[in-house]
């Protein structure tokens, strides 16, 4: 992994396998076999339908590779049919959700500014959910006409709300969230106030449910730790998860007449925690 290939073997065998090309369910599954390195199961799936009046096949091989970045869960997946379709077109309907309204945010290119524009999107997420109305973050998606920039400012994020058409929220049990025992390392014995903070924190959304925070418990503090990877920083996503768990985590603060402040503490980034990188404290005033 992040090694750089000797391209003659490859470049060699170019000839053989453009030979051997073809678009029948046996290449298919080879071709799905041939992707599968570590994993156990080939992960392939075929439909036929009509569309248009005309019946048309579209198939999809993929596989996880979580090694290109492990806290995003990153999966490759190839898409292939014969429906008379442009690539422009086809992408356009495997990214659009079909919602009511779209809020595109925008912000300067300062420190941070993923971290805050996940915040203040969750706030406004959490805002709509009182209203009755369904939330997603779509983080593959740009702006009409792929507008990235207005002014000195730069697109973050997109979120699309509206009517669902089953239940907006979901039980706490059916979220798939880590236990507070795996994510939690306790200096003393939590009191309930504390408690309720890190349930709000463990069941905020992240992207692909990669929930990259860990947190250490001491006194009326808690020091908030994200997983490593292979870069020094947070990627934009995971900054952007942050952000959104820290409005989990000031909202229950909030409901608890609670007065927390969120500092970068000095003295904390030299701290020893195994596989973690130091990110923000939460901390109640006294």
């Amino acid at each position: 992994i992040g090694q750089e290939l000797k391209i003659d073997p490859i470049a060699g065998g170019m000839e053989e396998l453009v030979k051997g090309l073809s678009s029948d369910e046996a290449h298919s599954s080879a071709a799905a076999e041939a992707i599968m390195t570590t994993d156990t199961v080939k992960k392939e799936a075929a439909v036929s339908f009509e569309l248009g009046g005309k019946q048309v096949k579209l198939g999809v091989i993929c596989k996880g590779v979580g090694m290109i970045c492990p806290n995003m869960a990153t999966m490759l997946m190839f898409l292939t049919t014969d429906a008379a379709i442009t690539p422009q077109m086809l992408q356009k309907a495997i990214s659009l959700r079909r919602v009511d309204y779209y809020l595109a945010f925008y912000s300067e290119e300062k420190d941070l500014a993923q971290m805050n524009a996940g915040y203040i999107m969750e706030q406004i997420a959490l805002f709509l959910c009182t209203k009755g109305l369904g939330t997603c973050f779509l983080g593959g998606v740009k702006p009409k006409m792929g507008n990235l920039r207005k002014g000195n400012m730069k697109f973050i994020i997109m979120l699309a709300f509206g009517k669902s058409k089953g239940s907006y929220t979901r039980k706490a049990v059916d979220a798939k969230r880590m236990d507070l025992k795996d994510l939690c390392v306790y200096k003393e014995v939590p009191r309930q106030w504390m408690k309720q903070l890190l349930q709000a924190a463990r069941l905020a959304p992240s992207s692909m449910n990669s929930q990259p925070w860990r947190f250490v418990v001491y006194d009326n503090r808690i020091h908030v730790f994200a997983k490593k990877h292979n870069m020094n920083h947070l990627g934009k996503f995971e900054e952007l998860n942050f952000g959104i768990m820290f409005s989990h985590l000031m909202v229950v603060a909030e409901e608890l007449w609670l007065d927390v402040d969120l500092i970068r503490l000095e003295d904390i980034t030299h701290k020893n925690f195994p596989n973690n990188q130091y990110v923000l404290s939460a901390i109640l005033r006294t």
